[in-house]
């Protein structure tokens, strides 16, 4: 059986302003149901079970828009705390700035 095409689901998001970056659709052979979860390591998943209807997949995909914008938001945040710009060192009374760089912006 060929592999579907989960693009059509990519580009129904793309058409409404769901940035790309942080959801990944997945086929899964596993899978029974169309699953909708959010991480904060992965991001928002929407994972396809082998063999399901794609028309009625961007028809689930597009009900829960909303709820996937939510889950990105949620995700920024979160890891936005994982990732503080200070950071307080009470024992010593010193407060440290913290500056985040790529690997290879580094100086060496």
């Amino acid at each position: 059986m060929p592999r579907p095409d989960l693009s059509s689901i990519h580009k129904l998001l793309s058409n409404h302003a769901v940035p790309d970056g942080l959801v990944a659709v997945r086929l899964s052979s596993m899978a029974k149901h169309l699953i909708f979860k959010s991480s904060v390591k992965k991001g928002i998943e929407i994972v396809v079970p082998h063999g399901a209807d794609l028309s009625w997949v961007a028809e689930m995909t597009q009900n829960r828009i909303p709820w996937i914008r939510s889950a990105q938001q949620h995700v920024r945040e979160v890891r936005g705390l994982l990732n503080p710009t200070q950071i307080n060192l009470k024992a010593v009374g010193e407060t440290w700035s913290v500056d985040y760089r790529r690997v290879d912006e580094v100086p060496r």
